[in-house]
Protein backbone atom coordinates (compact mmCIF):
# COMPACT_ATOMS: atom_id res chain seq x y z
CA UNK A 1 0.00 0.00 0.00
CA UNK A 2 1.39 3.37 -0.99
CA UNK A 3 1.11 6.33 1.38
CA UNK A 4 0.68 10.04 0.73
CA UNK A 5 0.36 12.78 3.35
CA UNK A 6 -0.22 16.52 3.20
CA UNK A 7 0.53 18.18 6.53
CA UNK A 8 1.17 21.81 5.63
CA UNK A 9 -2.20 22.87 7.06
CA UNK A 10 -1.61 20.94 10.31
CA UNK A 11 -0.24 22.66 13.41
CA UNK A 12 3.46 21.90 13.72
CA UNK A 13 4.16 19.31 16.40
CA UNK A 14 0.77 17.57 16.34
CA UNK A 15 0.51 13.79 16.19
CA UNK A 16 0.13 13.49 12.43
CA UNK A 17 3.67 14.80 11.95
CA UNK A 18 4.96 11.83 13.92
CA UNK A 19 2.99 9.05 12.21
CA UNK A 20 5.27 8.75 9.18
CA UNK A 21 3.29 5.85 7.72
CA UNK A 22 5.31 6.29 4.55
CA UNK A 23 8.10 4.39 6.29
CA UNK A 24 6.25 1.11 5.83
CA UNK A 25 5.42 1.64 2.15
CA UNK A 26 8.54 0.00 0.74
CA UNK A 27 9.48 -2.84 -1.56
CA UNK A 28 6.63 -4.88 -2.95
CA UNK A 29 4.09 -3.02 -0.82
CA UNK A 30 4.78 0.18 -2.73
CA UNK A 31 3.59 -1.43 -5.94
CA UNK A 32 0.25 -2.57 -4.56
CA UNK A 33 -3.01 -1.22 -5.99
CA UNK A 34 -4.04 0.80 -2.92
CA UNK A 35 -3.07 4.24 -1.64
CA UNK A 36 -3.42 5.45 1.95
CA UNK A 37 -3.77 9.21 2.42
CA UNK A 38 -3.77 11.27 5.62
CA UNK A 39 -3.73 14.94 6.56
CA UNK A 40 -6.78 17.10 7.27
CA UNK A 41 -6.56 19.09 4.03
CA UNK A 42 -7.43 15.99 2.01
CA UNK A 43 -10.68 15.75 3.95
CA UNK A 44 -11.38 19.47 3.96
CA UNK A 45 -10.95 19.88 0.21
CA UNK A 46 -12.41 16.53 -0.77
CA UNK A 47 -11.20 15.75 -4.25
CA UNK A 48 -8.57 18.46 -4.55
CA UNK A 49 -6.18 15.73 -5.70
CA UNK A 50 -6.81 13.71 -8.85
CA UNK A 51 -6.81 9.95 -8.97
CA UNK A 52 -3.93 8.80 -11.08
CA UNK A 53 -5.45 5.39 -11.80
CA UNK A 54 -9.04 4.30 -11.62
CA UNK A 55 -8.13 0.73 -10.64
CA UNK A 56 -6.47 1.91 -7.41
CA UNK A 57 -8.23 1.75 -4.03
CA UNK A 58 -7.95 5.14 -2.31
CA UNK A 59 -8.02 5.04 1.50
CA UNK A 60 -8.13 7.89 4.03
CA UNK A 61 -7.12 7.88 7.71
CA UNK A 62 -9.25 10.34 9.71
CA UNK A 63 -8.03 11.05 13.25
CA UNK A 64 -10.14 14.21 13.69
CA UNK A 65 -13.59 12.59 13.63
CA UNK A 66 -16.15 13.83 14.67
CA UNK A 67 -14.91 17.43 15.03
CA UNK A 68 -15.29 18.17 11.32
CA UNK A 69 -19.10 18.04 11.63
CA UNK A 70 -19.05 21.14 13.81
CA UNK A 71 -18.20 23.17 10.71
CA UNK A 72 -20.78 24.85 8.52
CA UNK A 73 -19.88 22.81 5.45
CA UNK A 74 -20.75 19.12 5.47
CA UNK A 75 -17.30 17.57 5.10
CA UNK A 76 -18.11 13.98 4.32
CA UNK A 77 -18.91 13.63 0.63
CA UNK A 78 -15.90 11.51 -0.22
CA UNK A 79 -17.48 9.22 -2.82
CA UNK A 80 -15.43 10.73 -5.60
CA UNK A 81 -12.21 10.84 -3.61
CA UNK A 82 -11.93 7.84 -1.31
CA UNK A 83 -13.06 4.24 -1.45
CA UNK A 84 -12.46 3.58 2.25
CA UNK A 85 -12.31 5.95 5.23
CA UNK A 86 -10.85 4.87 8.58
CA UNK A 87 -12.12 7.01 11.45
CA UNK A 88 -11.66 7.10 15.23
CA UNK A 89 -15.38 7.75 15.95
CA UNK A 90 -17.47 4.58 15.68
CA UNK A 91 -20.72 6.56 15.89
CA UNK A 92 -19.81 8.78 12.96
CA UNK A 93 -18.67 5.80 10.90
CA UNK A 94 -22.00 4.08 11.46
CA UNK A 95 -23.96 7.28 10.75
CA UNK A 96 -22.11 8.01 7.50
CA UNK A 97 -22.47 4.43 6.30
CA UNK A 98 -26.21 4.76 6.91
CA UNK A 99 -26.41 8.08 5.05
CA UNK A 100 -24.55 6.71 2.05
CA UNK A 101 -25.86 3.11 2.21
CA UNK A 102 -22.26 1.96 2.22
CA UNK A 103 -19.65 0.18 4.29
CA UNK A 104 -16.77 2.45 3.36
CA UNK A 105 -16.41 4.08 6.80
CA UNK A 106 -14.50 1.82 9.20
CA UNK A 107 -13.76 2.29 12.89
CA UNK A 108 -10.08 2.23 13.85
CA UNK A 109 -7.95 2.86 16.92
CA UNK A 110 -5.79 5.97 17.19
CA UNK A 111 -2.31 4.80 16.12
CA UNK A 112 0.66 5.95 18.17
CA UNK A 113 4.39 6.06 17.52
CA UNK A 114 6.07 5.82 20.92
CA UNK A 115 9.85 5.26 20.54
CA UNK A 116 10.82 1.68 21.34
CA UNK A 117 14.01 2.74 23.12
CA UNK A 118 12.07 4.26 26.03
CA UNK A 119 11.65 1.99 29.07
CA UNK A 120 8.01 2.21 30.22
CA UNK A 121 8.85 0.64 33.58
CA UNK A 122 11.74 2.83 34.57
CA UNK A 123 11.53 5.10 37.62
CA UNK A 124 8.99 7.91 37.29
CA UNK A 125 10.09 11.27 38.69
CA UNK A 126 6.84 13.28 38.29
CA UNK A 127 3.45 12.57 39.83
CA UNK A 128 1.02 13.62 37.12
CA UNK A 129 0.94 15.07 33.61
CA UNK A 130 -1.49 16.59 31.15
CA UNK A 131 -0.27 17.32 27.63
CA UNK A 132 -2.59 19.07 25.20
CA UNK A 133 -4.90 22.04 24.86
CA UNK A 134 -7.21 23.67 27.41
CA UNK A 135 -10.81 23.70 26.19
CA UNK A 136 -13.09 24.70 29.07
CA UNK A 137 -13.07 25.82 32.70
CA UNK A 138 -12.80 22.25 33.97
CA UNK A 139 -9.37 22.01 32.34
CA UNK A 140 -8.24 25.05 34.32
CA UNK A 141 -9.59 23.42 37.48
CA UNK A 142 -7.67 20.27 36.56
CA UNK A 143 -4.44 22.26 36.22
CA UNK A 144 -5.02 23.90 39.58
CA UNK A 145 -5.37 20.47 41.19
CA UNK A 146 -2.31 19.11 39.36
CA UNK A 147 -0.21 22.07 40.48
CA UNK A 148 -0.50 20.85 44.08
CA UNK A 149 1.57 17.80 43.11
CA UNK A 150 4.85 17.31 41.28
CA UNK A 151 3.27 17.92 37.88
CA UNK A 152 4.01 18.57 34.22
CA UNK A 153 1.79 20.47 31.81
CA UNK A 154 3.01 20.37 28.24
CA UNK A 155 1.38 22.36 25.46
CA UNK A 156 2.13 24.40 22.35
CA UNK A 157 2.52 28.14 21.94
CA UNK A 158 1.07 28.31 18.42
CA UNK A 159 -2.36 27.56 17.00
CA UNK A 160 -3.91 27.60 20.48
CA UNK A 161 -7.12 29.10 21.88
CA UNK A 162 -7.40 31.82 24.53
CA UNK A 163 -7.82 29.39 27.45
CA UNK A 164 -4.67 27.54 26.43
CA UNK A 165 -2.85 30.87 26.17
CA UNK A 166 -3.95 31.68 29.72
CA UNK A 167 -2.85 28.28 30.99
CA UNK A 168 0.43 28.59 29.10
CA UNK A 169 1.31 31.65 31.14
CA UNK A 170 0.13 30.31 34.48
CA UNK A 171 0.78 26.58 34.48
CA UNK A 172 2.90 25.32 31.56
CA UNK A 173 6.10 23.51 32.48
CA UNK A 174 7.06 22.38 28.98
CA UNK A 175 6.27 24.15 25.71
CA UNK A 176 6.57 23.22 22.01
CA UNK A 177 8.18 19.85 22.64
CA UNK A 178 9.28 17.68 19.75
CA UNK A 179 7.44 14.32 19.59
CA UNK A 180 10.40 12.47 21.08
CA UNK A 181 10.79 15.04 23.86
CA UNK A 182 7.07 14.74 24.64
CA UNK A 183 7.30 10.95 24.88
CA UNK A 184 10.40 11.20 27.05
CA UNK A 185 8.61 13.59 29.43
CA UNK A 186 5.51 11.39 29.55
CA UNK A 187 7.71 8.40 30.32
CA UNK A 188 8.91 10.23 33.44
CA UNK A 189 5.39 10.54 34.89
CA UNK A 190 3.27 8.22 37.03
CA UNK A 191 -0.22 9.41 36.05
CA UNK A 192 -1.66 10.92 32.85
CA UNK A 193 -5.02 12.73 32.76
CA UNK A 194 -7.30 12.51 29.73
CA UNK A 195 -10.71 13.80 28.63
CA UNK A 196 -12.06 11.83 25.66
CA UNK A 197 -14.55 14.58 24.80
CA UNK A 198 -14.55 18.10 23.38
CA UNK A 199 -16.81 21.05 24.29
CA UNK A 200 -19.19 22.66 21.82
CA UNK A 201 -20.29 26.26 21.46
CA UNK A 202 -23.62 27.51 20.12
CA UNK A 203 -22.53 27.92 16.51
CA UNK A 204 -20.95 24.46 16.45
CA UNK A 205 -24.15 22.90 17.79
CA UNK A 206 -26.16 24.79 15.19
CA UNK A 207 -23.85 23.50 12.45
CA UNK A 208 -24.24 19.94 13.69
CA UNK A 209 -28.02 20.24 13.73
CA UNK A 210 -27.99 21.41 10.11
CA UNK A 211 -26.48 18.09 9.00
CA UNK A 212 -28.82 15.45 7.52
CA UNK A 213 -30.15 13.03 10.14
CA UNK A 214 -27.70 14.48 12.65
CA UNK A 215 -29.66 12.99 15.55
CA UNK A 216 -28.90 9.47 14.28
CA UNK A 217 -25.23 10.02 15.06
CA UNK A 218 -24.87 8.95 18.69
CA UNK A 219 -21.83 11.19 19.02
CA UNK A 220 -24.36 14.04 19.10
CA UNK A 221 -26.75 12.43 21.56
CA UNK A 222 -25.92 14.90 24.36
CA UNK A 223 -25.78 18.26 22.62
CA UNK A 224 -27.81 19.74 25.47
CA UNK A 225 -24.66 19.29 27.57
CA UNK A 226 -22.59 21.06 24.89
CA UNK A 227 -20.19 18.15 24.52
CA UNK A 228 -19.24 15.38 22.08
CA UNK A 229 -16.85 12.40 22.22
CA UNK A 230 -13.37 12.21 20.71
CA UNK A 231 -10.79 9.58 21.63
CA UNK A 232 -7.43 11.15 22.44
CA UNK A 233 -4.10 9.72 21.36
CA UNK A 234 -2.61 10.50 24.78
CA UNK A 235 -4.49 7.49 26.21
CA UNK A 236 -2.58 5.03 24.03
CA UNK A 237 0.65 6.99 24.49
CA UNK A 238 0.42 6.80 28.28
CA UNK A 239 -0.42 3.09 28.23
CA UNK A 240 2.55 2.41 25.95
CA UNK A 241 4.87 4.14 28.44
CA UNK A 242 3.66 2.44 31.61
CA UNK A 243 1.83 5.56 32.80
CA UNK A 244 -1.48 5.13 34.63
CA UNK A 245 -4.40 6.64 32.69
CA UNK A 246 -6.81 8.65 34.83
CA UNK A 247 -9.73 9.34 32.50
CA UNK A 248 -12.88 11.39 32.95
CA UNK A 249 -16.05 9.28 32.98
CA UNK A 250 -18.41 10.56 30.27
CA UNK A 251 -21.54 9.65 28.34
CA UNK A 252 -19.68 7.48 25.81
CA UNK A 253 -16.53 6.11 27.44
CA UNK A 254 -14.83 5.26 24.15
CA UNK A 255 -11.79 4.08 26.07
CA UNK A 256 -13.65 0.89 26.96
CA UNK A 257 -13.41 -0.26 23.35
CA UNK A 258 -9.69 -0.72 23.98
CA UNK A 259 -9.06 -0.91 27.74
CA UNK A 260 -10.93 -2.17 30.79
CA UNK A 261 -11.71 0.15 33.71
CA UNK A 262 -9.99 -0.70 37.00
CA UNK A 263 -7.87 -3.26 35.16
CA UNK A 264 -6.09 -1.09 32.59
CA UNK A 265 -7.01 2.45 33.74
CA UNK A 266 -9.08 4.40 36.28
CA UNK A 267 -11.99 6.82 35.89
CA UNK A 268 -12.61 10.08 37.72
CA UNK A 269 -16.07 11.67 37.80
CA UNK A 270 -15.44 15.28 38.87
CA UNK A 271 -12.64 17.54 40.04
CA UNK A 272 -12.93 16.49 43.67
CA UNK A 273 -12.72 12.86 42.62
CA UNK A 274 -9.75 13.68 40.39
CA UNK A 275 -7.81 15.11 43.31
CA UNK A 276 -8.67 12.12 45.50
CA UNK A 277 -7.75 9.60 42.79
CA UNK A 278 -4.38 11.24 42.16
CA UNK A 279 -3.60 11.12 45.87
CA UNK A 280 -4.82 7.53 46.19
CA UNK A 281 -2.71 6.30 43.26
CA UNK A 282 0.41 8.06 44.55
CA UNK A 283 -0.10 6.68 48.07
CA UNK A 284 -0.51 3.16 46.69
CA UNK A 285 1.59 3.35 43.55
CA UNK A 286 3.24 -0.07 43.91
CA UNK A 287 -0.19 -1.69 43.91
CA UNK A 288 -0.82 -0.42 40.37
CA UNK A 289 1.94 -2.49 38.77
CA UNK A 290 -0.49 -4.98 37.18
CA UNK A 291 -2.60 -2.14 35.77
CA UNK A 292 0.46 -0.61 34.14
CA UNK A 293 1.52 -3.94 32.64
CA UNK A 294 -1.99 -4.79 31.42
CA UNK A 295 -2.41 -1.45 29.67
CA UNK A 296 1.08 -1.62 28.18
CA UNK A 297 0.40 -5.03 26.64
CA UNK A 298 -2.84 -3.82 25.05
CA UNK A 299 -1.22 -0.65 23.73
CA UNK A 300 1.13 -2.77 21.62
CA UNK A 301 -1.86 -3.44 19.36
CA UNK A 302 -2.37 0.24 18.58
CA UNK A 303 0.93 1.15 16.92
CA UNK A 304 1.37 3.05 13.66
CA UNK A 305 2.95 -0.05 12.10
CA UNK A 306 -0.07 -2.19 12.96
CA UNK A 307 -2.38 0.55 11.66
CA UNK A 308 -0.57 0.55 8.32
CA UNK A 309 -0.88 -3.20 7.87
CA UNK A 310 -4.44 -3.35 9.24
CA UNK A 311 -5.55 -0.77 6.69
CA UNK A 312 -3.57 -2.48 3.94
CA UNK A 313 -5.25 -5.83 4.64
CA UNK A 314 -8.89 -4.93 5.18
CA UNK A 315 -9.99 -8.51 4.55
CA UNK A 316 -9.38 -9.02 8.29
CA UNK A 317 -11.79 -6.25 9.30
CA UNK A 318 -12.98 -5.60 12.00
CA UNK A 319 -10.43 -7.76 13.82
CA UNK A 320 -8.31 -4.70 14.57
CA UNK A 321 -10.50 -3.65 17.50
CA UNK A 322 -9.27 -5.48 20.56
CA UNK A 323 -11.81 -7.80 22.14
CA UNK A 324 -11.45 -7.19 25.89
Amino acid sequence: MRVSSYLKSEIQGTNLYDLNLEEFSVGELFYSNSILIYGYRFLEKGGFFSKSRSDFTYKYLNVTMPTEYTQKAFIHDLNNSFDEVYGICKYSCSWLNSLESSEKYKYIYYPVSVPSELNPFSNKQYDVIYHGGIHSDKYIQMLDIMSRFSYRFATMSRGINSLTQQALREYATNVDLSPNAKYSLLNDCKISIAFNTFPLNYSQIENIQNKPDWDKNLAFSHLEQEIAPQFKSRVNEAAALGVINLIEYDNWNLVEDFYQPNKDFMYFTNMSDLKNKIQYILNNYDQFWDMRVNAYKKSLRYTRKNAYFDIATTSNWPAIITQI
